[in-house]
Protein backbone atom coordinates (compact mmCIF):
# COMPACT_ATOMS: atom_id res chain seq x y z
CA UNK A 1 0.00 0.00 0.00
CA UNK A 2 1.24 3.37 -0.79
CA UNK A 3 0.39 6.89 0.27
CA UNK A 4 -1.11 9.58 -1.68
CA UNK A 5 2.14 11.53 -0.97
CA UNK A 6 3.87 9.25 -2.41
CA UNK A 7 1.22 8.92 -5.40
CA UNK A 8 2.12 12.45 -6.19
CA UNK A 9 5.52 11.95 -5.57
CA UNK A 10 5.71 8.91 -8.01
CA UNK A 11 3.70 10.78 -11.11
CA UNK A 12 5.81 14.33 -10.19
CA UNK A 13 9.43 12.20 -10.85
CA UNK A 14 8.02 10.05 -13.56
CA UNK A 15 6.54 12.71 -15.88
CA UNK A 16 10.08 14.38 -16.35
CA UNK A 17 11.77 10.91 -16.49
CA UNK A 18 9.19 10.35 -19.40
CA UNK A 19 9.64 13.33 -20.90
CA UNK A 20 13.55 13.12 -21.36
CA UNK A 21 12.50 9.89 -22.86
CA UNK A 22 10.28 11.17 -25.13
CA UNK A 23 12.31 13.81 -26.46
CA UNK A 24 15.49 11.18 -26.85
CA UNK A 25 12.86 8.74 -28.60
CA UNK A 26 12.08 11.48 -30.98
CA UNK A 27 15.36 12.83 -31.72
CA UNK A 28 16.40 9.40 -32.78
CA UNK A 29 13.69 9.19 -35.20
CA UNK A 30 14.97 12.51 -37.04
CA UNK A 31 11.81 14.44 -35.59
CA UNK A 32 12.17 17.32 -33.00
CA UNK A 33 10.59 17.35 -29.98
CA UNK A 34 8.74 20.82 -29.81
CA UNK A 35 7.80 22.42 -26.73
CA UNK A 36 4.13 22.01 -26.99
CA UNK A 37 3.48 18.41 -28.28
CA UNK A 38 6.02 17.65 -25.33
CA UNK A 39 3.79 19.54 -22.58
CA UNK A 40 0.73 17.34 -24.10
CA UNK A 41 2.89 14.09 -23.40
CA UNK A 42 3.76 15.15 -20.28
CA UNK A 43 0.47 15.96 -19.38
CA UNK A 44 -0.77 12.30 -20.07
CA UNK A 45 2.03 10.87 -18.63
CA UNK A 46 1.30 12.46 -15.50
CA UNK A 47 -2.02 12.51 -15.58
CA UNK A 48 -1.57 8.30 -16.43
CA UNK A 49 0.53 7.97 -13.50
CA UNK A 50 -1.06 9.71 -11.04
CA UNK A 51 -4.66 8.45 -11.03
CA UNK A 52 -4.55 5.06 -11.17
CA UNK A 53 -2.30 5.65 -8.06
CA UNK A 54 -3.76 8.05 -6.14
CA UNK A 55 -7.44 5.84 -6.42
CA UNK A 56 -5.54 2.90 -4.41
CA UNK A 57 -3.41 5.15 -2.44
CA UNK A 58 -4.42 4.92 1.58
CA UNK A 59 -6.00 7.67 2.65
CA UNK A 60 -3.59 9.51 5.06
CA UNK A 61 -4.27 13.49 5.32
CA UNK A 62 -1.65 13.83 7.74
CA UNK A 63 1.25 12.62 5.29
CA UNK A 64 -0.14 13.88 1.89
CA UNK A 65 -0.28 17.61 3.75
CA UNK A 66 2.90 17.67 5.78
CA UNK A 67 4.89 16.09 2.50
CA UNK A 68 3.14 19.16 0.27
CA UNK A 69 4.15 21.62 2.59
CA UNK A 70 7.73 20.16 2.68
CA UNK A 71 8.29 20.29 -0.69
CA UNK A 72 6.41 23.69 -1.47
CA UNK A 73 8.47 25.19 1.62
CA UNK A 74 11.67 24.11 -0.06
CA UNK A 75 11.01 24.87 -3.83
CA UNK A 76 9.38 28.09 -2.80
CA UNK A 77 12.59 29.32 -0.87
CA UNK A 78 15.11 28.23 -3.27
CA UNK A 79 12.92 30.59 -5.81
CA UNK A 80 12.84 33.40 -3.61
CA UNK A 81 16.45 33.13 -2.90
CA UNK A 82 16.82 33.43 -6.96
CA UNK A 83 14.58 36.95 -6.91
CA UNK A 84 14.06 38.96 -8.67
CA UNK A 85 15.70 37.59 -12.07
CA UNK A 86 14.75 34.19 -10.90
CA UNK A 87 18.17 33.17 -12.85
CA UNK A 88 20.32 30.29 -12.12
CA UNK A 89 22.25 31.59 -8.58
CA UNK A 90 25.76 28.77 -9.32
CA UNK A 91 29.40 29.52 -11.27
CA UNK A 92 32.34 28.38 -12.51
CA UNK A 93 32.69 26.63 -16.40
CA UNK A 94 30.62 23.70 -15.91
CA UNK A 95 27.44 26.36 -15.85
CA UNK A 96 28.23 28.17 -19.18
CA UNK A 97 29.14 24.60 -20.73
CA UNK A 98 25.72 23.58 -19.54
CA UNK A 99 24.34 26.97 -20.94
CA UNK A 100 25.64 26.43 -23.95
CA UNK A 101 23.61 23.11 -24.39
CA UNK A 102 20.87 24.24 -23.39
CA UNK A 103 21.36 27.82 -25.56
CA UNK A 104 21.10 24.90 -28.74
CA UNK A 105 18.36 23.08 -27.82
CA UNK A 106 16.20 26.51 -27.42
CA UNK A 107 16.88 26.74 -31.05
CA UNK A 108 16.83 23.06 -32.55
CA UNK A 109 14.93 21.61 -30.77
CA UNK A 110 16.68 18.62 -31.20
CA UNK A 111 20.47 16.66 -29.84
CA UNK A 112 23.74 17.55 -31.01
CA UNK A 113 24.78 14.92 -33.69
CA UNK A 114 27.77 14.64 -36.25
CA UNK A 115 31.60 16.35 -35.16
CA UNK A 116 30.98 19.65 -37.17
CA UNK A 117 29.91 21.03 -34.01
CA UNK A 118 32.43 19.62 -31.38
CA UNK A 119 34.63 23.14 -32.31
CA UNK A 120 31.44 25.30 -31.07
CA UNK A 121 30.18 23.14 -27.79
CA UNK A 122 33.70 20.72 -27.26
CA UNK A 123 32.11 17.50 -24.81
CA UNK A 124 28.49 18.86 -24.32
CA UNK A 125 28.69 17.61 -28.39
CA UNK A 126 28.22 13.98 -26.71
CA UNK A 127 27.24 14.82 -23.23
CA UNK A 128 24.19 13.34 -22.16
CA UNK A 129 21.32 15.66 -22.39
CA UNK A 130 18.39 14.79 -19.89
CA UNK A 131 18.74 17.84 -17.88
CA UNK A 132 19.38 20.39 -20.46
CA UNK A 133 16.23 19.08 -22.42
CA UNK A 134 14.47 19.61 -18.72
CA UNK A 135 15.75 23.15 -18.68
CA UNK A 136 14.38 23.96 -22.42
CA UNK A 137 11.06 22.76 -22.06
CA UNK A 138 10.69 24.35 -18.60
CA UNK A 139 12.10 28.03 -20.40
CA UNK A 140 9.44 27.12 -23.54
CA UNK A 141 6.55 26.27 -21.51
CA UNK A 142 7.02 29.63 -19.34
CA UNK A 143 7.20 31.55 -22.34
CA UNK A 144 10.61 32.13 -22.01
CA UNK A 145 14.38 30.56 -22.59
CA UNK A 146 16.18 27.29 -21.27
CA UNK A 147 18.39 29.90 -19.21
CA UNK A 148 15.18 31.09 -17.40
CA UNK A 149 14.05 27.74 -16.90
CA UNK A 150 17.13 26.05 -15.02
CA UNK A 151 16.52 27.94 -11.42
CA UNK A 152 12.68 26.60 -11.26
CA UNK A 153 14.30 23.28 -13.00
CA UNK A 154 16.92 22.86 -10.35
CA UNK A 155 14.51 24.22 -7.59
CA UNK A 156 11.78 21.87 -8.27
CA UNK A 157 14.73 18.69 -8.33
CA UNK A 158 15.96 20.00 -4.66
CA UNK A 159 12.43 19.90 -3.62
CA UNK A 160 11.32 16.51 -4.74
CA UNK A 161 14.62 15.33 -3.26
CA UNK A 162 13.78 16.31 0.18
CA UNK A 163 10.40 14.92 -0.55
CA UNK A 164 11.79 11.68 -1.30
CA UNK A 165 13.78 11.18 1.86
CA UNK A 166 10.69 11.84 3.68
CA UNK A 167 8.97 9.31 2.19
CA UNK A 168 11.71 6.82 2.45
CA UNK A 169 11.98 7.43 6.24
CA UNK A 170 8.34 7.48 6.49
CA UNK A 171 8.88 3.87 5.74
CA UNK A 172 11.55 2.75 7.88
CA UNK A 173 9.70 3.61 10.85
CA UNK A 174 8.68 1.18 12.70
CA UNK A 175 5.02 0.39 13.27
CA UNK A 176 2.96 2.64 16.02
CA UNK A 177 5.80 5.07 15.10
CA UNK A 178 4.57 8.52 14.48
CA UNK A 179 6.01 8.33 11.55
CA UNK A 180 5.11 11.85 9.35
CA UNK A 181 6.44 14.44 11.97
CA UNK A 182 9.22 11.96 12.34
CA UNK A 183 9.65 11.61 8.40
CA UNK A 184 9.61 15.56 7.87
CA UNK A 185 12.17 15.92 10.43
CA UNK A 186 14.40 13.33 9.19
CA UNK A 187 14.22 15.02 5.43
CA UNK A 188 15.38 17.75 7.38
CA UNK A 189 18.62 16.56 8.26
CA UNK A 190 20.01 17.01 4.66
CA UNK A 191 20.64 20.88 5.50
CA UNK A 192 22.72 19.65 8.10
CA UNK A 193 25.44 19.85 5.01
CA UNK A 194 24.58 22.93 3.07
CA UNK A 195 28.42 22.08 1.60
CA UNK A 196 26.66 18.64 -0.29
CA UNK A 197 23.07 19.50 -0.30
CA UNK A 198 22.85 22.95 -2.11
CA UNK A 199 26.23 23.70 -2.97
CA UNK A 200 25.89 21.35 -5.80
CA UNK A 201 24.07 24.05 -7.39
CA UNK A 202 24.00 27.50 -5.75
CA UNK A 203 27.71 27.06 -5.46
CA UNK A 204 28.83 24.63 -8.28
CA UNK A 205 25.92 24.71 -10.73
CA UNK A 206 26.37 20.72 -11.41
CA UNK A 207 23.15 20.77 -13.55
CA UNK A 208 23.46 17.16 -14.88
CA UNK A 209 23.98 15.64 -11.79
CA UNK A 210 21.42 17.25 -9.95
CA UNK A 211 18.85 16.26 -12.08
CA UNK A 212 20.22 12.86 -12.10
CA UNK A 213 19.84 12.42 -7.57
CA UNK A 214 16.47 13.17 -8.40
CA UNK A 215 16.33 10.15 -10.44
CA UNK A 216 18.66 8.15 -8.68
CA UNK A 217 16.72 8.85 -5.40
CA UNK A 218 13.18 7.92 -7.07
CA UNK A 219 15.09 4.51 -7.79
CA UNK A 220 15.70 3.71 -4.60
CA UNK A 221 11.98 4.43 -3.30
CA UNK A 222 10.71 2.24 -6.46
CA UNK A 223 13.29 -0.63 -4.86
CA UNK A 224 11.52 0.24 -0.75
CA UNK A 225 8.20 0.63 -2.45
CA UNK A 226 8.67 -2.97 -4.20
CA UNK A 227 10.04 -4.46 -1.14
CA UNK A 228 7.22 -3.84 1.07
CA UNK A 229 5.05 -4.82 -1.50
CA UNK A 230 6.06 -6.51 -4.15
CA UNK A 231 4.13 -5.63 -8.26
CA UNK A 232 6.11 -5.41 -10.92
CA UNK A 233 5.08 -1.78 -11.83
CA UNK A 234 7.47 -0.54 -9.07
CA UNK A 235 10.74 -2.01 -11.15
CA UNK A 236 8.95 -1.27 -14.20
CA UNK A 237 9.04 2.31 -12.67
CA UNK A 238 12.40 1.71 -11.90
CA UNK A 239 13.09 1.04 -15.66
CA UNK A 240 11.58 4.07 -16.57
CA UNK A 241 13.32 6.19 -14.47
CA UNK A 242 16.99 4.56 -14.38
CA UNK A 243 17.23 4.94 -18.13
CA UNK A 244 15.83 9.11 -17.88
CA UNK A 245 18.87 8.72 -15.27
CA UNK A 246 21.36 7.38 -17.76
CA UNK A 247 20.47 10.23 -20.28
CA UNK A 248 20.93 12.78 -17.77
CA UNK A 249 24.50 11.83 -15.92
CA UNK A 250 25.80 8.14 -16.41
CA UNK A 251 27.85 8.11 -13.21
CA UNK A 252 24.88 7.71 -11.07
CA UNK A 253 23.38 4.86 -12.90
CA UNK A 254 25.70 2.29 -11.15
CA UNK A 255 24.23 2.80 -7.60
CA UNK A 256 20.19 1.86 -8.20
CA UNK A 257 21.52 -1.45 -10.32
CA UNK A 258 23.91 -2.77 -7.71
CA UNK A 259 21.60 -2.01 -4.71
CA UNK A 260 18.82 -4.08 -6.70
CA UNK A 261 21.41 -6.63 -7.01
CA UNK A 262 22.49 -7.09 -3.44
CA UNK A 263 18.07 -7.19 -2.89
CA UNK A 264 17.07 -9.90 -5.24
CA UNK A 265 20.30 -12.16 -4.68
CA UNK A 266 19.49 -12.11 -0.99
CA UNK A 267 15.37 -12.70 -1.50
CA UNK A 268 16.19 -16.15 -0.75
CA UNK A 269 12.61 -16.99 -0.46
CA UNK A 270 11.91 -16.38 -4.18
CA UNK A 271 12.66 -18.89 -6.46
CA UNK A 272 15.55 -17.97 -8.85
CA UNK A 273 13.40 -18.02 -12.05
CA UNK A 274 11.14 -15.22 -10.75
CA UNK A 275 14.31 -13.28 -9.49
CA UNK A 276 15.65 -13.43 -13.05
CA UNK A 277 12.22 -12.07 -14.61
CA UNK A 278 12.47 -9.41 -11.84
CA UNK A 279 15.89 -8.28 -13.10
CA UNK A 280 14.91 -8.11 -16.48
CA UNK A 281 11.80 -6.10 -16.19
CA UNK A 282 14.16 -3.60 -14.36
CA UNK A 283 17.21 -3.80 -16.59
CA UNK A 284 15.92 -4.29 -20.29
CA UNK A 285 14.96 -0.56 -21.19
CA UNK A 286 17.80 1.24 -19.77
CA UNK A 287 20.67 -1.22 -21.10
CA UNK A 288 18.28 -0.75 -24.39
CA UNK A 289 18.61 3.35 -23.92
CA UNK A 290 22.31 3.15 -22.90
CA UNK A 291 23.27 1.20 -25.76
CA UNK A 292 21.19 3.58 -28.33
CA UNK A 293 23.24 6.36 -26.64
CA UNK A 294 26.77 5.17 -26.54
CA UNK A 295 26.74 3.72 -30.07
CA UNK A 296 26.90 6.94 -31.42
CA UNK A 297 28.95 8.70 -28.51
CA UNK A 298 31.62 6.66 -27.58
CA UNK A 299 33.65 8.87 -26.27
CA UNK A 300 31.12 9.86 -23.61
CA UNK A 301 33.18 7.58 -21.80
CA UNK A 302 35.95 10.01 -21.25
CA UNK A 303 33.69 12.14 -19.16
CA UNK A 304 34.47 9.94 -16.27
CA UNK A 305 37.91 10.51 -16.12
CA UNK A 306 37.79 14.53 -16.03
CA UNK A 307 38.64 17.12 -13.11
CA UNK A 308 37.19 19.57 -11.57
CA UNK A 309 36.43 21.96 -8.55
CA UNK A 310 34.07 20.11 -5.60
CA UNK A 311 33.35 19.47 -1.55
CA UNK A 312 35.31 17.56 -0.04
CA UNK A 313 33.57 14.38 2.30
CA UNK A 314 35.25 15.62 5.50
CA UNK A 315 33.58 16.06 8.53
CA UNK A 316 33.07 20.05 8.68
CA UNK A 317 30.87 19.62 5.30
CA UNK A 318 28.30 17.94 7.67
CA UNK A 319 28.92 18.50 11.05
CA UNK A 320 29.47 15.84 14.09
CA UNK A 321 26.07 15.29 15.04
CA UNK A 322 24.41 14.32 11.56
CA UNK A 323 27.78 12.47 10.61
CA UNK A 324 27.57 10.38 13.62
CA UNK A 325 23.93 9.77 13.70
CA UNK A 326 23.44 8.76 9.70
CA UNK A 327 26.83 6.56 10.27
CA UNK A 328 25.39 4.37 13.47
CA UNK A 329 21.91 4.75 11.54
CA UNK A 330 22.99 3.00 7.85
CA UNK A 331 25.01 0.22 9.82
CA UNK A 332 22.08 -0.33 11.94
CA UNK A 333 19.86 -0.68 8.73
CA UNK A 334 22.00 -3.58 7.40
CA UNK A 335 20.24 -5.39 10.32
CA UNK A 336 16.67 -5.10 10.02
CA UNK A 337 14.32 -5.84 7.24
CA UNK A 338 12.49 -2.48 7.01
CA UNK A 339 15.57 -0.80 6.27
CA UNK A 340 17.95 -3.19 4.67
CA UNK A 341 17.26 -1.47 0.94
CA UNK A 342 18.33 1.73 2.42
CA UNK A 343 21.68 0.26 3.57
CA UNK A 344 22.34 -1.46 0.56
CA UNK A 345 22.28 1.62 -1.05
CA UNK A 346 24.34 3.71 0.64
CA UNK A 347 26.67 0.16 0.61
CA UNK A 348 26.30 0.62 -3.32
CA UNK A 349 27.16 4.31 -3.71
CA UNK A 350 30.50 3.87 -1.47
CA UNK A 351 31.34 0.85 -3.48
CA UNK A 352 31.77 2.92 -6.77
CA UNK A 353 32.82 5.87 -4.99
CA UNK A 354 35.85 3.55 -4.20
CA UNK A 355 36.02 2.15 -7.90
CA UNK A 356 36.06 5.64 -9.44
CA UNK A 357 39.16 6.30 -6.51
CA UNK A 358 41.39 3.50 -7.21
CA UNK A 359 40.96 4.22 -11.28
CA UNK A 360 41.75 7.74 -10.72
CA UNK A 361 44.92 6.72 -8.59
CA UNK A 362 45.52 4.41 -10.72
CA UNK A 363 45.42 6.80 -13.65
CA UNK A 364 47.49 9.52 -11.57
CA UNK A 365 43.83 11.58 -11.66
CA UNK A 366 42.27 13.73 -9.67
CA UNK A 367 39.34 11.77 -7.71
CA UNK A 368 36.69 14.02 -8.93
CA UNK A 369 33.79 11.92 -9.60
CA UNK A 370 34.30 9.77 -6.45
CA UNK A 371 34.17 12.40 -4.65
CA UNK A 372 30.50 13.65 -6.22
CA UNK A 373 29.41 10.60 -5.26
CA UNK A 374 29.29 12.11 -2.04
CA UNK A 375 26.49 14.51 -2.93
CA UNK A 376 23.82 11.74 -4.10
CA UNK A 377 25.30 9.82 -0.75
CA UNK A 378 23.99 12.74 1.72
CA UNK A 379 20.58 11.88 1.05
CA UNK A 380 20.83 8.60 2.14
CA UNK A 381 22.67 9.16 4.97
CA UNK A 382 19.76 11.50 6.24
CA UNK A 383 17.57 8.03 5.59
CA UNK A 384 20.17 6.48 7.87
CA UNK A 385 18.74 8.90 10.53
CA UNK A 386 15.78 7.47 10.35
CA UNK A 387 17.36 3.98 10.96
CA UNK A 388 18.54 5.15 14.26
CA UNK A 389 15.38 7.17 15.25
CA UNK A 390 13.26 4.16 14.49
CA UNK A 391 15.15 2.24 16.53
CA UNK A 392 15.57 4.33 19.51
CA UNK A 393 11.89 4.85 19.15
CA UNK A 394 11.07 1.37 19.51
CA UNK A 395 12.27 2.10 23.23
CA UNK A 396 10.20 4.55 24.35
CA UNK A 397 7.19 3.72 26.62
CA UNK A 398 3.66 4.25 24.51
CA UNK A 399 1.61 6.65 25.54
CA UNK A 400 -1.00 9.27 24.00
CA UNK A 401 2.36 12.10 24.57
CA UNK A 402 4.08 10.30 21.87
CA UNK A 403 2.62 11.69 18.69
CA UNK A 404 2.83 15.19 20.63
CA UNK A 405 6.66 14.61 21.08
CA UNK A 406 7.20 13.89 17.29
CA UNK A 407 5.47 16.84 16.47
CA UNK A 408 7.79 18.99 18.82
CA UNK A 409 10.80 17.30 17.41
CA UNK A 410 9.25 18.46 13.58
CA UNK A 411 8.97 21.63 14.84
CA UNK A 412 12.48 22.17 16.06
CA UNK A 413 13.82 20.54 12.46
CA UNK A 414 12.05 23.25 11.29
CA UNK A 415 13.09 26.21 13.13
CA UNK A 416 16.85 24.89 13.07
CA UNK A 417 16.46 24.70 9.47
CA UNK A 418 15.28 27.78 8.97
CA UNK A 419 17.43 29.93 11.03
CA UNK A 420 20.62 28.31 9.27
CA UNK A 421 19.63 29.55 6.19
CA UNK A 422 17.20 32.67 6.89
CA UNK A 423 20.25 34.87 6.31
CA UNK A 424 21.05 33.49 2.44
CA UNK A 425 22.56 33.88 0.94
CA UNK A 426 25.05 36.00 2.73
CA UNK A 427 25.90 34.29 5.53
CA UNK A 428 25.65 30.22 4.67
CA UNK A 429 28.23 27.92 4.83
CA UNK A 430 28.78 27.82 0.93
CA UNK A 431 29.38 31.16 -1.33
CA UNK A 432 27.12 32.49 -3.59
CA UNK A 433 28.30 34.52 -6.19
CA UNK A 434 26.15 34.04 -9.64
CA UNK A 435 27.93 34.47 -12.95
CA UNK A 436 24.40 35.16 -14.20
CA UNK A 437 22.50 38.25 -14.43
CA UNK A 438 19.85 39.72 -16.21
CA UNK A 439 21.68 43.24 -17.09
CA UNK A 440 24.27 41.13 -18.49
CA UNK A 441 22.00 38.51 -20.55
CA UNK A 442 20.15 41.43 -22.03
CA UNK A 443 23.22 43.25 -23.17
CA UNK A 444 24.81 40.12 -24.35
CA UNK A 445 21.19 39.26 -25.99
CA UNK A 446 21.41 42.40 -27.90
CA UNK A 447 25.26 42.60 -28.50
CA UNK A 448 24.81 39.03 -30.57
CA UNK A 449 21.47 40.13 -32.48
CA UNK A 450 23.54 43.56 -33.67
CA UNK A 451 27.78 42.99 -33.33
CA UNK A 452 29.90 40.45 -34.24
CA UNK A 453 30.38 38.20 -31.67
CA UNK A 454 33.66 37.46 -31.74
CA UNK A 455 34.42 41.41 -31.66
CA UNK A 456 33.37 41.82 -27.74
CA UNK A 457 35.91 42.98 -24.98
CA UNK A 458 33.96 41.65 -21.72
CA UNK A 459 34.37 44.63 -19.28
CA UNK A 460 32.94 42.56 -16.49
CA UNK A 461 34.35 42.18 -13.01
CA UNK A 462 33.89 38.51 -12.95
CA UNK A 463 35.69 36.41 -15.26
CA UNK A 464 33.16 33.41 -14.82
CA UNK A 465 30.15 36.42 -16.38
CA UNK A 466 32.76 36.81 -19.04
CA UNK A 467 33.05 33.10 -19.78
CA UNK A 468 29.16 32.95 -19.82
CA UNK A 469 28.96 35.85 -21.75
CA UNK A 470 31.70 34.62 -24.65
CA UNK A 471 30.37 31.25 -25.19
CA UNK A 472 26.70 30.77 -24.03
CA UNK A 473 25.44 33.94 -24.58
CA UNK A 474 27.38 35.27 -27.61
CA UNK A 475 27.85 31.51 -29.23
CA UNK A 476 31.59 31.75 -29.56
CA UNK A 477 33.26 28.11 -30.24
CA UNK A 478 34.98 26.96 -26.98
CA UNK A 479 38.04 25.21 -29.58
CA UNK A 480 39.15 28.97 -30.65
CA UNK A 481 42.69 30.12 -29.23
CA UNK A 482 40.67 33.43 -27.86
CA UNK A 483 38.00 31.16 -26.04
CA UNK A 484 41.00 28.73 -24.45
CA UNK A 485 43.00 31.68 -23.02
CA UNK A 486 41.52 32.40 -19.64
CA UNK A 487 43.36 36.12 -19.76
CA UNK A 488 40.77 36.72 -22.51
CA UNK A 489 37.98 36.90 -19.42
CA UNK A 490 40.25 38.45 -16.93
CA UNK A 491 38.81 42.58 -15.91
CA UNK A 492 42.18 43.82 -15.25
CA UNK A 493 43.77 42.74 -18.57
CA UNK A 494 40.64 43.23 -20.55
CA UNK A 495 40.46 46.79 -19.03
CA UNK A 496 44.54 47.21 -20.44
CA UNK A 497 43.37 45.81 -23.76
CA UNK A 498 40.64 48.46 -23.78
CA UNK A 499 42.45 51.19 -23.18
CA UNK A 500 45.46 50.36 -25.94
CA UNK A 501 44.94 51.87 -29.04
CA UNK A 502 43.73 49.06 -32.05
CA UNK A 503 41.85 46.72 -29.97
CA UNK A 504 37.91 44.93 -30.40
CA UNK A 505 35.67 47.51 -31.46
CA UNK A 506 32.69 46.37 -29.12
CA UNK A 507 33.00 45.87 -25.48
CA UNK A 508 30.14 44.34 -22.71
CA UNK A 509 30.72 46.72 -19.82
CA UNK A 510 29.22 46.41 -16.33
CA UNK A 511 29.21 50.10 -15.60
CA UNK A 512 29.62 50.08 -11.64
CA UNK A 513 32.90 48.13 -12.12
CA UNK A 514 34.23 50.45 -14.91
CA UNK A 515 36.75 53.04 -13.57
CA UNK A 516 35.97 56.70 -14.85
CA UNK A 517 39.06 56.54 -16.78
CA UNK A 518 38.04 53.81 -19.32
CA UNK A 519 34.52 55.24 -19.32
CA UNK A 520 36.17 58.10 -21.51
CA UNK A 521 37.48 55.87 -24.02
CA UNK A 522 33.82 54.77 -24.89
CA UNK A 523 30.38 55.62 -26.19
CA UNK A 524 27.16 53.62 -25.06
CA UNK A 525 25.84 51.56 -28.01
CA UNK A 526 22.56 50.15 -25.61
CA UNK A 527 22.11 50.13 -21.88
CA UNK A 528 20.52 47.54 -19.82
CA UNK A 529 20.36 48.75 -16.53
CA UNK A 530 24.30 48.54 -14.77
CA UNK A 531 25.04 46.73 -17.75
CA UNK A 532 25.89 48.28 -21.40
CA UNK A 533 27.11 47.31 -24.80
CA UNK A 534 29.79 50.18 -25.74
CA UNK A 535 31.56 50.64 -28.86
CA UNK A 536 35.54 52.05 -28.66
CA UNK A 537 36.37 55.70 -29.36
CA UNK A 538 39.74 55.51 -31.01
CA UNK A 539 40.95 52.99 -33.67
CA UNK A 540 40.11 49.62 -33.51
CA UNK A 541 40.30 46.22 -35.08
CA UNK A 542 38.68 42.84 -35.55
CA UNK A 543 39.31 39.64 -37.32
CA UNK A 544 36.15 38.96 -39.17
CA UNK A 545 36.78 35.61 -40.56
CA UNK A 546 35.58 32.49 -39.38
CA UNK A 547 36.98 31.34 -35.74
CA UNK A 548 38.35 27.98 -35.57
Amino acid sequence: MITKAEATAAALVLTPAAAVLAAYTADRFGLPFLPWPMLALSVVAFGATWWPLWRRAETAPTAFWSWAALVISVFGWLMLLARPSFLPLGTGPDLTHHLQLIRYIDEHWQLVHGRDLQPLLAEMTFYTPGSHILASLAGAWSGSTGLHGLQPLLAYVAALKVGLVALIARRMMPALTPRDPLAIAVALTVFASQVFFLGSFLQFAFVAQVVAELFMLFAWWTVVAWYDNGGTRWLASFAIVTSALFLTWPILVGPPFVMLGLVLLTQHAVPLRRRGAQGLVASVLPVCVASSFVIDRIRWMGMAAVGGETALPQVSAYGWPFLAASTVGLLLSLLRTRTRVTGLMAASILVQSAALWGAATWRHNSPYMAQKMFYGLLFVQAAGVAALVGELWTHVPRGRWQSAFAWLLATAAVVLTVRSVAAAPTRMAIHIQPAVTRPLELAGDWARANVPPQCVEYLVADDESSYWLHLAVLGNPRHSARSRDWDSYDFTKALLRWLTPGGLPYAIAELPAVPSGVREEFDIVARFGDAAVVKRRGQSACDLSPQS
